[in-house]
C-alpha cells in the first residue's frame, strides 16, 4: 500500500514540476548530453521514485513481518512490486516525450 502512496506523492510532484518548468522555460537550457534543465530533473524525480520503492520493498523482505508471511503481509509485498511496475510504466515516457509542447 506505501508503494502507491508513494506513486501518488511522485505524480502529484512530477506534474508539479513539469507546470514549474514549462512556466520558466526550463526546457529551452541545454545541459549534460544534451538534455534539458527540465527533462533532468524530471528524470531525477522518477528514478528517485523507483529507488525509494526498491528499498521499501528490501526494507519489507528484511523485517520479521516477512518471516511470518500471514495474507497482509503477502499483500503489502505484492503491492509493492505492482507499484514499481506502475511508478516505472507511468513514468518511464518522462525520458523520451516532449515536456512542454
Amino acid at each position: 500500500m506505501a508503494g502507491f502512496g508513494l506513486w501518488s506523492l511522485t505524480f502529484l510532484t512530477l506534474y508539479m514540476v513539469l507546470t514549474l518548468g514549462c512556466a520558466f522555460r526550463w526546457h529551452m537550457t541545454d545541459y549534460a548530453f544534451g538534455l534539458s534543465l527540465q527533462r533532468i530533473v524530471l528524470v531525477t524525480l522518477a528514478l528517485l521514485a523507483c529507488i525509494a520503492n526498491i528499498g521499501m520493498i528490501r526494507l519489507y523482505r528484511r523485517s520479521e513481518l516477512h518471516e511470518r508471511r500471514d495474507t497482509i503481509g503477502v499483500a503489502a509485498d505484492r503491492l509493492n512490486i505492482v507499484a514499481l511496475f506502475c511508478i516505472i510504466f507511468t513514468f518511464g515516457p518522462v525520458v523520451a516525450l516532449s515536456p512542454c509542447h
